[in-house]
């Protein structure tokens, strides 16, 4: 194995070798996946990407004696562990710019929004995709998302759930008003709310935190007035018949290092570049240990030709168009100068 080879030879490439030695699971998985199964030719074609990506690389050596990957011979399909963080990394960068630009200029503010629904059957992943994305592009035209929304970049993400379905379900970073908050007028609560209530017989009007009677009040909730949540409002762009679980946070809320331990701020170009990573990332985070080939032909046979990633509003304008999958050569986005020696495989 070439993965092998260079780890003995060139010990500084063990990420490269890490992310080979999953290709290789993914291949193993794939070949299981039985000859009269409807998916065996996704499975098979797949196979012939992933057998080819890395085989041919230029490994420059420099005079120290490390050793760096210049050129490598790619597949550059969105679900492979090798080509999958470069082509995040390059998508990546478009949208953080734009977001950041957006938010010097206009002094928006951003949240995050993890939107989901029922789990399928992996055979429906496809039509999952266009169903859930279909289902935000309602959502942003609801009257009370619409008053507030500026731009969002909408990212697909689909996992393995536990009762063993396609769970897919959707990131998206949403650039709001800098006043957008709890006391705005046009805030969306989490939850749907009651916003007041009149006293009986009366035209006085009583602030309500969550609208419950009291029966030694004279203040009765008649009619009341009230706004509805995140919940709500992508149940009824979602139209099902069920509450989905929706989770919203402030994006530049402080998040808790798993290496430090410490609770460390981000800017909203940092949230966007998080969210990316979630639809160009390797199907298992385990370096492919323990890949369904089935599911995982499946997935690629759904996110074939579907656009992961996606802007809306003004970041439509603001990032130019994703990059389309091809067969090329391609250098390292960091690589060094080329040595005086320099390594085929």
């Amino acid at each position: 194995m070439v993965g092998d080879f260079l780890a003995q030879s060139h010990p500084h490439l063990g990420e490269w070798t890490l992310r080979r030695r999953s290709v290789g699971r993914y291949i193993a998985a794939l070949n299981k996946v039985p000859e009269d199964s409807d998916i065996r030719g996704t499975a098979s074609e797949l196979t012939l990407q992933l057998q080819g990506c890395g085989r041919l690389m230029l490994i420059g050596v420099h005079a120290d004696g490390r050793s760096e990957v210049y050129r490598a011979f790619r597949c550059g399909h969105r679900l492979c562990p090798k080509c999958a963080p470069d082509l995040a990394r390059e998508v990546r960068q478009d949208y953080q710019a734009a977001v950041k630009a957006l938010c010097a200029a206009h002094g928006w503010k951003a949240i995050e929004l993890t939107l989901t629904l029922r789990n399928v059957e992996w055979p429906e992943v496809e039509d999952g995709i266009e169903a859930i994305c279909e289902a935000y592009r309602r959502l942003l035209r609801l009257a009370p998302v619409k008053s507030i929304h500026k731009g969002s970049v909408r990212v697909v993400e689909v996992t393995k759930g536990r009762d063993g379905l396609a769970h897919v379900h959707l990131h998206v970073v949403m650039l709001v008003p800098k006043d957008y908050g709890k006391r705005g007028a046009d805030f969306i609560a989490h939850r749907t709310r009651v916003v007041s209530w009149r006293a009986v017989g009366r035209e006085k009007r009583q602030t309500a935190g969550d609208g419950r009677q009291y029966r030694d009040s004279p203040w009765q909730p008649i009619k009341p007035e009230v706004e509805e949540g995140w919940v709500e409002l992508w149940r009824q762009a979602a139209r099902v018949d069920y509450d989905p679980a929706v989770r919203v946070q402030l994006a530049t809320r402080p998040r808790k290092n798993r290496e430090t331990g410490q609770y460390e701020a981000r800017t909203a170009e940092q949230a966007v570049g998080h969210a990316i990573k979630y639809a160009l990332k390797p199907f298992t985070e385990s370096l492919g240990e323990g890949v369904d080939g089935e599911a995982l032909a499946w997935l690629a046979a759904g996110v074939k030709g579907k656009r992961l990633v996606e802007p809306y509003g003004a970041l439509r304008d603001a990032v130019r168009e994703e990059k389309e999958q091809g067969e090329d050569w391609e250098a390292e986005a960091d690589a060094p100068p080329l040595p005086e020696t320099v390594e085929v495989y």
